[in-house]
């Protein structure tokens, strides 16, 4: 009997993984048009500086949360599974302080980088980094949140805000501003970031009101901050370096060559981050199964292994295969000598 599966249980997976995938897909498609649009009313040089900004937001989000959204299923989970949902505001709420006492302490680095003439704060060029300094702790809150419904097990709203709520709202925010203003730079670009984000965090704070998953009620006991930490700082240490490592071409660039090489840098990598989308879709469909599946012992880790694998292989290379035989013709959209970007042969 136990080796009998539901079938409401393998429809509701089933449905689950649809719902993650479309999301993720939707996204990047999302993302990629809201791309070409800037990069084609900046042109090189404003596009390069957004892109910094914005890698530099994804990145100080991590830092500056510590880890605790990251950490969040693992944490959060026996307070979200307890009926009376005790301790999941005095963790949102403990993270929160932290992730802000950390963004002020960034933002005076920052701003004595600038006033110091550093030269990667230096000019009036990186006045959109500035601003991305106050749009981290907003976009960390935002993530905070996600992944208290991730915990929840409720995926579908866990990842709307962030993959493609960002993307889509980004779009209508920047194409209206094009419309008022005649143009965008990539300072106003970043401001109306703040605007996004801020968004992001009103649905999360919704879809978390209404299934009752944090009462704001003062929590009986926080002696548990210490160990809070020492699980989600090791995450932050890890996430914050791989994040590093994929952004780590950007900032060499910038500082190497420029903002209109990282213009034309990162119209090439907005393409080819169709791959990552695929890794992250699949992180975040297969990692509630960790658990089950190490419950189940080696059996059901070679089980998930398989399933990951071969899931992984029928997205990742065809998608390859279109990138490697159309890689020139999807460049051109970005327009503004974006074949400068091209390896001759």
């Amino acid at each position: 009997m136990d080796s009998v599966q539901d079938p409401t249980d393998e429809k509701s997976s089933y449905t689950s993984t649809t719902t993650v995938m479309m999301i993720f897909i939707s996204g990047y498609f999302i993302d990629f048009a809201f791309n070409i649009f800037l990069s084609r009313h900046m042109g090189s040089n404003d596009y390069g500086n957004f892109k910094v900004a914005e890698a530099f937001i994804y990145l100080g989000s991590i830092i500056t949360m510590m880890g605790g959204a990251s950490a969040a299923p693992r944490l959060l989970y026996p307070h979200i599974k307890n009926p009376n949902k005790e301790g999941v505001w005095g963790y949102v709420r403990f993270y929160m302080f932290v992730s802000t006492i950390v963004s002020v302490v960034l933002l005076v680095l920052i701003v004595i980088g600038h006033y110091l003439h550093i030269s990667a704060f230096n000019g009036n060029s990186y006045h959109p980094m500035l601003l991305a300094a106050i749009v981290i702790p907003l976009a960390g809150i935002s993530g905070l949140l996600c992944g208290v419904l991730h915990t929840a097990n409720r995926l579908d709203l866990a990842f709307i805000p962030w993959g493609v709520g960002y993307s889509t709202l980004a779009f209508l925010f920047c194409f209206i501003a094009s419309l008022v203003f005649g143009n965008i730079s990539s300072f106003m670009a970043v401001g109306i970031i703040v605007a996004v984000v801020i968004s992001l965090i009103v649905f999360s704070s919704a879809c978390i009101h209404k299934l009752s998953l944090m009462p704001f009620k003062k929590s009986a006991e926080i002696s548990n901050r210490n160990q809070w930490l020492k699980v989600s700082v090791p995450i932050m240490v890890v996430a914050g370096l791989q994040m590093f490592m994929r952004q780590v071409d950007i900032y060499m660039i910038e500082f190497m060559a420029g903002e209109i090489a990282v213009g034309h840098f990162a119209a090439a990598i907005v393409i080819t981050f169709v791959l990552v989308v695929v890794q992250l879709g699949l992180i975040a469909l297969f990692s509630p199964q960790i658990v089950e599946a190490l419950e189940k012992g080696i059996d059901g880790i070679r089980e998930l292994n398989r399933k990951s694998m071969v899931l992984s292989l029928w997205l990742v290379l065809p998608l390859s295969a279109l990138l490697i035989a159309f890689g020139h013709q999807i460049l051109d959209l970005f327009g503004h000598d974006v074949e400068l970007g091209i390896v001759p042969k």
